[in-house]
């Protein structure tokens, strides 16, 4: 099955660092890692993300993400990414 790389508008899992911690903590959520939807596509699976909090928290805002499991980095979410395979 071929590999799908992210375009604008898709949603996301991104995994926060402890920074991205610190800017929302005193706002709600605090949990590893929150949607996220794209708003810039550098090609291949280099994007720009824009975060969601379930609470009313400042914007967080990503750059230059790449794809993976680690803090800073994102992953397609379960079902999405179980249903294409990649």
């Amino acid at each position: 099955m071929s590999k799908i790389v992210p375009t604008i508008g898709d949603q996301v899992i991104y995994h926060l660092t402890n920074e991205d911690r610190k800017k929302i903590s005193p706002y709600g959520n605090t949990s590893d890692a929150l949607p996220a939807i794209v708003v810039v596509a550098w090609g291949g699976y280099c994007v720009n993300l824009k975060v969601q909090c379930d609470a009313d928290c400042p914007d967080l805002w990503v750059t230059s993400a790449q794809k993976g499991q680690s803090e800073r980095e994102w992953e397609w979410p379960y079902h999405y990414e179980h249903r294409i395979g990649d």
